[in-house]
């Protein structure tokens, strides 16, 4: 039925004369004057339309009417007259949508707009509405001053027309969909609850939220996603965007991810990298369900090449894990890893990652220690993602890393690093461990501590020893780590050389002109070698080398002073020889060796037996103590001659060399202070004898030790 809405037109004319225009005239000089008379029922309807909640299921539909507009009529009296009585009528002539198949639209009625909900899946459809106006009226004008009207229907005229057109978006209600970036490390499943990390939320059409496990929600996988994947884990660093996919009532809807797959927490070993590849796998931490697993990946490459191919059948990798769940303190270079796995260079990268386990995956515990080990020392270790290489260590082909809640913490328990101790003969064992912790100081390591020294060196002679010391680290679970380091040892006095590969010792000699006339070089050079007592230890050897030399000499059988140059290797030692004139010769036959000695029952009185000096000269000769040296190897103290006895126990000695028969008028105090002493004067083919005579301040419960060196010096009396 056609609907009329009738309304006053009220068209504001200026009545300037009595020539009015025309009523038809003046409608069609206003057609928008007209317009706004029906426009609150116009802008009334537009709004119903926009307002309207559009179906959410295919086959829903939904009407908007235009209301009819009442009939009125208006009379305004002001200065001119304008009196205007008039009929409109609005229809509807033609609707279209952007969209039909998500929404279409149909004119019932030529006043009703009908909206039907198809399959499409467009969040927003255009609406476009066209309709026609049509009015008749009467119309009187005139002047109240000059009492001048003038009134004229419309009958006799046909319906004036004009058509207008409006356009506005429906809304469609498709559900809602909305993703995020999502952030993926290395070695975690790639499965419905990592993937959920991609999506903020699902609602659908009636504003239920939808989870990404409902089976309505999935996602696209990109051929960056499906090459990165090994057994439902993420194998590979990858970047993607990945398409979410919603299908709700009200239709599907998309949204996209950006993805990107990082290192995590890790350990990163390379090798050859010709191109960005990890040759030798990543070792990602990662905790599903609460448990630390280690996972075995391909980190930047999934490539099958060698790991190192300038080292074929050589040793290049080794991966293993210390189980500390069963332990509080454990010595890591002694004990039996877990797991363990070694490649050689032109071994396969995937062929090695492969013996990590079933599927590449270990279970783990927070606490114990991964232990990595190269070649060339190319390894590193991400946390959070972030890269540090360790080549900065001072042991970086071996590291030890402890497992925890925050990833991987390399230990420094095997980073420390010695140089060689040089420790006199027969030194105390306190002095070594000293020498031992001063040394583990050096490190600056306050992580590591001295915990024991294992083995001691043998310091009885001359030569190369090794001490073995443990240390320890206090792991952030509370166990201990234990590490036994080999430090190397040069046993030597002060005056002997040494380098990496020997020491060297050898003394100054005395010799007549007689005994080296007519030798050759070599007999010269073995007269040397014996006369010096020269001696060498090479390193790793435990007796004496035989390879010394005498490599220059300018030794002649003539009184005056000249040198010798040793050698072993690229070792060398200088020593002096004084030659004297054979008339001068002496010839005494002295004691080697003095032995003495005391105990509890003579109250510490030192005692010892009588040693022959005799003058095979042909002149006389007056003897001399020329200097008093306590051994580094000795365990009891001299007492100096000017200093009081002891008067608590202690490991000390006053000792005197006492002459008898023609040097019994002397008897010499016994120090380090002692020198040029005479002790007699003995003419040709006399001879006498020496003791040593003193006191003992110590106790008797172990055996101790003095040692010294007497050198006498002789002169020729004429």
């Amino acid at each position: 039925m056609k609907k009329i809405l009738n309304l006053l037109l009220v068209i504001t004319l200026v009545i300037t004369s009595v020539a009015f225009p025309r009523p038809v005239e003046a409608a069609r000089s206003y057609p928008n004057l007209v317009r706004s008379k029906t426009e609150a029922q116009w802008k009334d309807f537009i709004q119903r339309l926009k307002a309207t909640k559009v179906g959410s299921e295919a086959g829903e539909e939904v009407e908007v009417s235009l209301k009819p507009s009442p009939t009125f009529k208006e009379e305004r009296v002001s200065g001119n007259l304008v009196i205007e009585v008039g009929q409109v009528a609005r229809e509807i002539v033609e609707v279209k949508s952007s969209d039909p198949e998500t929404l279409s639209a149909k004119v019932v009625n030529k006043s009703t707009v009908r909206l039907k909900r198809g399959f499409g899946t467009n969040s927003k459809v255009s609406i476009s509405v066209k309709y026609k106006l049509a009015w008749k009226f009467d119309l009187r004008m005139g002047s109240i001053s000059s009492f001048q009207y003038y009134t004229e229907n419309s009958n006799g005229y046909p319906a004036i027309e004009t058509e207008f057109s409006e356009s506005m978006e429906m809304k469609i209600p498709l559900g809602f969909l909305l993703a995020r970036n999502a952030k993926y490390v290395l070695g975690e499943k790639w499965n419905t609850a990592s993937r959920s990390r991609m999506m903020v939320s699902a609602t659908d059409t009636d504003g239920s939220d939808v989870p990404y496990s409902d089976g309505r929600v999935g996602s696209s996988n990109p051929d960056e996603v499906k090459k990165a994947l090994k057994d439902d884990r993420i194998d590979k660093l990858f970047k993607a965007s990945v398409e979410l996919v919603f299908a709700s009532v009200g239709g599907t809807v998309t949204s996209i991810s950006p993805v990107e797959a990082k290192y995590g927490n890790a350990i990163v070993l390379r090798g050859y990298e010709y191109g960005p590849r990890d040759s030798a796998g990543v070792f990602a931490l990662i905790e599903e369900n609460g448990n630390p697993k280690i996972i075995a990946t391909s980190g930047k490459s999934t490539d099958n090449e060698a790991i190192h191919s300038s080292f074929p059948g050589k040793f290049y990798v080794e991966t293993a894990l210390y189980s500390m769940n069963q332990h509080t303190e454990l010595a890591l270079d002694k004990s039996t890893p877990t797991m363990v796995i070694k490649a050689n260079g032109d071994d396969k990268k995937q062929d090695f990652l492969n013996r990590w386990g079933a599927s590449r995956t270990l279970s783990v515990n927070y606490g114990d220690v991964f232990k990595a080990k190269e070649a060339e020392g190319k390894i590193g270790y991400t946390q959070d993602s972030t890269y540090t290489s360790l080549n900065r260590y001072q042991q970086p082909k071996e590291i030890f890393f402890e497992v925890t809640k925050n990833g991987y913490r390399p230990l420094q328990i095997n980073q420390l690093t010695f140089k060689g101790l040089v420790v006199p003969p027969a030194v105390k064992k306190e002095a070594i461990e000293k020498e031992v912790k001063t040394a583990i100081d050096k490190n600056k390591q306050a992580t590591v501590t001295f915990d024991k020294i294992t083995d001691y060196p043998d310091t009885t002679h001359d030569g190369f020893q090794d001490v073995k010391v443990q240390v320890s680290e206090k792991l952030t679970s509370g166990n201990k780590a234990f590490f036994t380091y080999t430090i190397p040892v040069v046993v030597k006095d002060t005056d002997d050389q040494s380098d990496d590969q020997f020491i060297l010792t050898a003394k100054n000699i005395t010799a007549y002109s007689n005994q080296l006339a007519n030798k050759t070089s070599d007999q010269l050079a073995a007269f040397i070698l014996k006369q010096s007592q020269a001696q060498a230890w090479e390193k790793n050897k435990q007796t004496p080398s035989e390879k010394i030399k005498v490599i220059t000499t300018d030794l002649k059988p003539e009184f005056g002073t000249y040198q010798a140059t040793l050698a072993i290797g690229k070792l060398r030692k200088e020593i002096s020889i004084n030659v004297l004139a054979s008339n001068n010769m002496i010839d005494l036959t002295i004691p080697k060796s003095l032995a003495f000695g005391s105990t509890d029952v003579d109250q510490g009185q030192i005692v010892s037996p009588n040693y022959e000096i005799k003058n095979r000269s042909k002149t006389k000769v007056k003897v001399v103590l020329q200097q008093v040296k306590t051994a580094t190897k000795s365990s009891i103290k001299l007492v100096h001659v000017n200093d009081p006895d002891p008067v608590n126990v202690s490991e000390s000695a006053r000792l005197f060399l006492k002459g008898n028969e023609k040097f019994a008028a002397n008897k010499i105090p016994l120090d380090d202070s002692t020198a040029n002493q005479e002790l007699g004067t003995l003419d040709d083919q006399a001879k006498t004898s020496v003791s040593l005579s003193g006191q003992y301040f110590g106790d008797y419960s172990s055996r101790q030790n003095l040692a010294m060196d007497l050198t006498f010096k002789f002169e020729v009396l004429h």
